[in-house]
């Protein structure tokens, strides 16, 4: 095997997992969030909104396309210089790695 090869089976198996991260479902119960999602100054009165809200372990990007009205919500990682302070009131936050797509659910 010459070094192209391995290279490109590298490089193969990189996409492959960030197909498989992107089909990530993470369960979030809703007794988990620290507040509601707030959308920053810069997002709002736009077709496609993006919202925040956080976890203990996670930083969550909510997406609102109104001309379709569908929704998605991501999750991130925080990110490694984070130190806690999360304020999307303020402008959007610094994310982390790309963690999976967030269900949010509430228990019965």
């Amino acid at each position: 095997m010459n070094t192209t090869t391995k290279q490109s089976d590298a490089a193969r198996e990189a996409g492959q997992i960030k197909a498989t991260m992107r089909n990530k479902i993470i369960k979030i119960n809703s007794g988990e969030l620290q507040g509601p999602f707030i959308t920053p100054p810069e997002n709002g009165g736009q077709i496609v909104t993006v919202s925040y809200a956080c976890t203990e372990c996670y930083i969550l990007a909510k997406t609102y396309d109104a001309s379709d009205r569908t929704e998605k919500i991501e999750a991130f990682e925080w990110p490694e210089d984070e130190e806690g302070s999360f304020g999307p009131q303020n402008g959007a936050p610094d994310l982390g790695d790309f963690a999976g797509i967030a269900e949010i659910y509430t228990e019965k």
